[in-house]
């Protein structure tokens, strides 16, 4: 969306809301005037970095402050600062979770979400667009071949389907940690089954004779019960850590932690 506007060329700035602490929030996004606090010195903060092109805050429900005024007049204050700053930018925000469900659970600032929500754009999940994992693992392949400097050429069939059938509960991130995790052990220049994590490779024999063991009426409900399953021999894997969990599975902890809390999973 930013390289295909005529604010190209201009600053792409982005931020992950759920890795900067509270207590930064203020000072991270619209910067701080020197003597604003100890050891404060003039300092321009994300919005303002991001003057002429785009702002772009994932997992913004993870923001508890107010940016109304900053998202909707496109002005700003820094720390301790005497003068508003105008600026000329476009905010795109994300969220990993349903924004209905954010909603619902006051986990999303209504008045936050109505400003931002002017164009919105629902993602489905890899599960729902299987025919873009090849596409998908071609563009990891050409990314970790330069990135770490291996030549892979592909993968073998095999690996495909078993890609094309597992349910990717941590969505595109655990396919592209699936495809780091084969760069690690492959033998050869190509991956095979022996190269991808157990969990993706075991899932081949297993999941029509589970399906059917299952009392759902939908695909979308034996997905669902497929990844509580997932998340709890994760779980028992890790010793109960949700972080080393989370890590494994290819998810963030905030994510995981979401997923727990829908599958009633303590």
């Amino acid at each position: 969306m930013h390289n295909l506007s005529d604010r190209f060329g201009k600053p792409f700035i982005s931020l992950n809301c759920s890795a900067v602490p509270s207590s930064l929030w203020e000072s991270t996004l619209f910067g701080t005037n020197k003597g604003s606090f100890t050891g404060a010195e003039d300092m321009p903060g994300l919005f303002e970095q991001a003057d002429g092109g785009t702002l772009f805050l994932d997992e913004i429900n993870s923001l508890d402050m107010n940016l109304l005024k900053a998202i909707e007049e496109k002005t700003i204050r820094r720390v301790g600062g005497k003068k508003n700053i105008h600026l000329d930018i476009r905010v795109i925000s994300a969220t990993n979770e349903v924004p209905d469900i954010l909603l619902a659970e006051k986990r999303l600032r209504e008045d936050l979400f109505y400003r931002i929500g002017v164009v919105q754009i629902d993602l489905p999940s890899l599960m729902e667009r299987k025919e873009d994992i090849e596409v998908l693992v071609d563009h990891y392949l050409n990314f970790y071949n330069n990135a770490m400097n291996i030549y892979i050429n592909g993968v073998q069939d095999d690996v495909l389907d078993c890609f094309k059938r597992y349910p990717w509960p941590g969505n595109i991130r655990e396919l592209k940690n699936a495809v780091e995790t084969a760069y690690n052990h492959v033998q050869s220049n190509r991956i095979t089954l022996d190269d991808i994590p157990g969990r993706i490779r075991d899932y081949e024999e297993a999941p029509m004779a589970y399906v059917k063991s299952l009392n759902v009426d939908s695909l979308k409900d034996a997905v669902q019960e497929y990844e509580k399953k997932i998340i709890v021999r994760q779980l028992k894997n890790s010793d109960g850590k949700i972080a080393e969990s989370a890590r494994q599975l290819g998810i963030s902890k905030q994510l995981l932690k979401y997923k727990m809390e829908k599958h009633k999973l303590r």
